[in-house]
């Protein structure tokens, strides 16, 4: 299944559980965090899989880790930290996810034309809060605030 444009996201810190009561103190925290933020560009290159491309579940485009994008996660990690989260050590990688198998299949002749391809630049102009709905066996991605970055 392929996910939708306008849902496609990076993923810069995920949260996970919040408490319904904590919402709101998250969202004036993200608030204050991005309010001085100013955009940047990024490119998108090659297409991959995970877990592995010969057993796929998840399709993705490749995102650059540009230093903009890399001191902005570990600042953003930083500032979460008081509030109480606590980041995966897990290595950082920015992807844009296209789209999800029900079953893991080997789809390497899919992706093979398209392994060291350049897709160009996009613009990273705002930061979302996002809630995750669990939605039977679906993951809906719901936003919940929308911080716009400073442009020049």
């Amino acid at each position: 299944m392929w996910s939708p444009k306008e849902k496609w996201h990076v993923t810069l810190v995920f949260i996970g559980d919040t408490p319904v009561e904590k919402v709101t103190s998250l969202e004036i925290l993200l608030r204050d965090f991005f309010q001085n933020e100013r955009f940047f560009e990024v490119g998108v290159r090659k297409l991959g899989a995970f877990p592995e491309i010969q057993g796929a579940r998840f399709i993705w485009a490749g995102v650059t880790r540009t230093d903009s994008f890399v001191t902005l996660r570990q600042r953003l990690t930083a500032a979460l930290k008081p509030w109480g989260h606590l980041p995966t050590e897990l290595e950082f990688t920015p992807h844009i996810t296209l789209g999800r198998l029900r079953n893991h299949k080997n789809i390497t002749d899919l992706l093979s034309p398209w392994i060291r391809a350049d897709f160009g630049k996009i613009n990273v102009n705002e930061a979302i809060l996002y809630e995750s709905q669990q939605i039977g066996p679906r993951t809906m991605y719901v936003p919940l605030v929308r911080y716009p970055l400073i442009s020049d």
